[in-house]
């Protein structure tokens, strides 16, 4: 039986196994986590009357189920593919960005242009389209590597896109809208596209940013709120003994849940007290709440694996048998890293209030869907390793057209095949049958 599930988990769960057990490891860091800060969130949420510890649990469990499948899915396909599915990923999420932006759905009774309700589940696109950019920019940056292209001939494919995404993120959340930015530039930047691009390209996005905040701030336009809670924010952070604004409160409560935790064991699982004054306790102060509950040793635990993590995307990146795949790897390691740097260094009051999640630990649905999915894409290029050291070169659109096309006719013709064989069983047994019938007694 044991020698069964060996052959099976090799023969279905490819790639770089280091990788696949940090990503469990996390997994069971999160449930822990995560079912810790759970009875506050019920608490505050036991007005409607339909949450319960055990639903909430269940709906974690599912979002991480299925951010499993979107990591096989994306493991099992081969990553020279993802080029032309990041497109078609791409034009989703604009237009979810746009619709999340002109509806404003109504969660836990605030309206927030965050999310957008798709067939009674609610998604948040910025973290889709982010994803999408990432994979279709490493594409773009792979095929015009050798050419060195001029800015003029980026615009279209390189800067539009990434200009759209950000401007549409940016209204209702500006963190992400800059880790999307900065994600794109570092990979343009690996990438070798010419400096004076880069720096044109930002100068132009500082500018039409500013240009347009403005005209909504001026035409009200539903940023004006954004743009004062960024304000805020900010000067919560310089004044930090201005504890009067709710941003100088939570970060206090962080502060005071790290300090309650002591050097090592800290209060014990279930038993932080600052949850209980810490709004979003299991997304966006999970870490803060962890180290209450298992001390600065198990904060230390956590930002190792974070380590491990990178110096295994390092890894991979260096060993990948495409630019392609090694910018893939790149941008994603940086986008997942980056946003956790960023939730961690919010917990010890060492940035401004973000409102990211800790990627692979927090509670969320969408959030937890991109961030497997996205492991799988890194997971899916570890699986072809280059030998020698030396890249091959990556193949354009029109041959994984072409090679697409060759797998369905192939796919077509094996089920033919299959239906041919079918009938002609059906037809040997009818035969066999009429024999055996005739056949004197």
């Amino acid at each position: 039986m044991l020698d069964f599930w060996i052959s099976f988990f090799k023969h279905h769960f490819k790639g770089d196994r280091t990788l696949w057990a940090l990503i469990l490891l996390f997994t069971i860091i999160s449930f822990l986590a995560v079912y810790s800060n759970l009875p506050n969130i019920v608490y505050v949420m036991a007005d409607d009357g339909k949450v319960s510890l055990g639903g909430k649990m269940f709906t974690q469990l599912i979002f991480v189920t299925l951010g499993f499948i979107g990591l096989y899915i994306a493991h099992r396909t081969p990553f020279r593919f993802y080029g032309l599915i990041s497109l078609v990923g791409l034009i989703i999420s604009v237009v979810l960005l746009i619709l999340a932006l002109l509806t404003k759905s109504q969660i836990n009774g605030e309206s927030t242009s965050r999310w957008v309700k798709v067939g009674g589940f609610t998604l948040q696109p910025s973290i889709l389209a982010m994803l999408a950019l990432i994979v279709y920019i490493s594409r773009y940056l792979a095929v015009a590597y050798s050419e060195k292209p001029r800015f003029r001939d980026t615009i279209l494919p390189f800067w539009i896109p990434l200009f759209t995404t950000t401007i549409l993120i940016l209204p209702a959340n500006l963190s992400t809208a800059l880790l999307t930015l900065s994600s794109v530039l570092t990979l343009a930047f690996i990438a070798r596209l010419p400096i004076r691009n880069i720096l044109t390209g930002i100068t132009s996005s500082i500018l039409l940013a500013v240009v347009i905040i403005a005209l909504l701030k001026i035409t009200n336009i539903g940023i004006s709120s954004r743009v004062d809670t960024w304000k805020s924010r900010i000067e919560a952070f310089w004044n930090k003994n201005d504890n009067t604004r709710e941003e100088g409160y939570q970060i206090e409560r962080c502060k005071m849940a790290i300090a309650n935790g002591g050097l090592l064991l800290g209060q014990g699982p279930g038993k932080s007290a600052m949850r209980n004054f810490l709004p979003n306790s299991s997304s966006d102060f999970i870490f803060a709440t962890t180290v209450e509950e298992y001390g600065v040793f198990g904060g230390w635990i956590i930002i190792i694996l974070y380590l491990l993590l990178l110096f295994r995307i390092i890894t991979i990146a260096q060993k990948a048998k495409t630019l392609n795949g090694q910018l893939l790897v790149t941008g994603i390691g940086f986008w997942i890293l980056f946003q956790a740097i960023l939730n961690m260094g919010v917990a010890v009051d060492l940035l401004p209030l973000t409102g990211q999640n800790l990627p692979l630990i927090s509670s969320g649905g969408t959030s937890i869907i991109a961030t497997y999915t996205a492991l799988g894409c890194i997971l899916s290029v570890s699986r072809s390793k280059s030998s020698d050291g030396q890249k091959e070169k990556d193949v354009n659109d029109e041959e994984i057209a072409a090679e697409i096309g060759e797998m369905i006719d192939t796919a077509e013709e094996n089920r033919k095949k299959r239906k041919a064989k079918k009938l002609e069983e059906q037809a040997a047994k009818k035969k066999k049958k009429r024999a055996s019938s005739n056949k004197p007694l």
